[in-house]
């Protein structure tokens, strides 16, 4: 999984990221660590959050699942300290911006992009269909709703996917 100094140095930027946007490292229901996941996925597309998560993600039936984290985030002992985050005021309003999304967003923003990466040119219609047919229980306006807010932080924040 992760080398003794890899683990310590991850674990320690995960809490830096989360105490530079005020979140705790909350992993006690399930709807938390779906949060979490969500949230470092969505983090680690501004290039500034980038280089302190980087984690690998696959799509699973709540959107995209990094092992990784889950496995880092489990054994995350008690004093490690958090890293010092140097990022810009921008991409902190990027940050919050993305922690003040419910899960619901997250989960159907997080699903939108990962379907873009995977279908690139596909057009916005075919991608919408994909993720209604991913996820039966979210209605098609409100997943076009989340794929206009993901459009939007892409363009107001340089975001590449």
């Amino acid at each position: 999984m992760f080398s003794a100094i890899n683990f310590g140095k991850k674990a320690s930027a995960l809490l830096g990221v989360m105490d530079s946007l005020g979140l705790t490292l909350d992993i006690s229901s399930f709807e938390k660590r779906l949060r979490i996941q969500k949230i470092v996925y969505m983090l680690q597309l501004h290039p500034e959050f980038k280089p302190y998560l980087n984690y690998s993600y696959n799509l699973f039936i709540r959107g995209p699942y990094s092992p990784d984290l889950a496995w880092l985030y489990y054994h995350i002992p008690k004093d490690i300290t958090p890293a010092r985050i140097d990022v810009s005021k921008k991409a902190l309003t990027y940050g919050r911006i993305i922690a003040s999304w419910d899960n619901d967003l997250l989960e159907v923003a997080s699903t939108l992009i990962e379907t873009m990466k995977i279908n690139r040119g596909c057009p916005d219609e075919e991608i919408i269909d994909i993720v209604t047919d991913l996820k039966p229980y979210f209605k098609r306006n409100d997943i076009r709703d989340a794929l206009r807010k993901v459009k939007e932080i892409k363009r107001l924040f340089g975001l590449v996917f």
